[in-house]
């Protein structure tokens, strides 16, 4: 009983005062004795270390994250570029196209005017000679064929038709002349 006594006689703010400066007192000697270890001693515990390593590769990862997130707007923004002059170079090269187009067709319609005249004459040279030479047939058929290739309308093929089925081949007899210094 004496000690329960004892006990309840104690001033419990001291007692409180004395708890709060041991542990005050223990940590410093705790920060005191990391300090005497780790930064001039150079010891460190596996669990330190871990924590080191961890914010070195934290640090790491946000620099490599910033420098991808740079590379990735610099990327985005040279395909924008890029895909800008793709666009422009291809409107280019349609309109180039249209105009080759034109010149081209414009060709093949003065071609086949060219043809139509040729047919046509040559129509009219084997009505008068009431047949075809046999040395021009192939030449003709060989016109009647480019003149359709280039879209020949039926008034060529009328005449060439004509000339093919009524007309008779006429052979050709062809000397061959040599020059008197020979």
């Amino acid at each position: 009983m004496n000690e329960l006594k004892a006990l309840l006689d104690l001033d419990f703010k001291y007692l409180f005062f004395g708890f709060c400066l041991i542990l005050i007192v223990g940590k410093t000697l705790w920060i005191t004795i990391e300090w005497l270890l780790i930064e001039k001693l150079g010891l460190e515990t596996k669990k330190q270390k871990e924590r080191r390593e961890d914010k070195k590769l934290l640090s790491e990862t946000s620099k490599l994250a910033k420098t991808t997130a740079e590379g990735l707007t610099n990327l985005e923004d040279r395909h924008t570029k890029d895909e800008k002059q793709f666009r422009e170079r291809l409107d280019e090269y349609i309109e180039d196209g249209q105009e080759d187009r034109q010149k081209i067709n414009s060709l093949i319609t003065a071609q086949k005017e060219m043809l139509a005249e040729k047919i046509n004459e040559k129509y009219k040279y084997y009505l008068s000679i009431k047949g075809i030479p046999e040395d021009e047939y192939d030449e003709f058929v060989s016109l009647h064929t480019a003149y359709k290739g280039v879209g020949g309308n039926h008034h060529g093929d009328a005449k060439f038709e004509y000339c093919i089925k009524h007309l008779p081949i006429i052979p050709v007899e062809t000397k061959l002349v040599y020059s008197s210094e020979e």
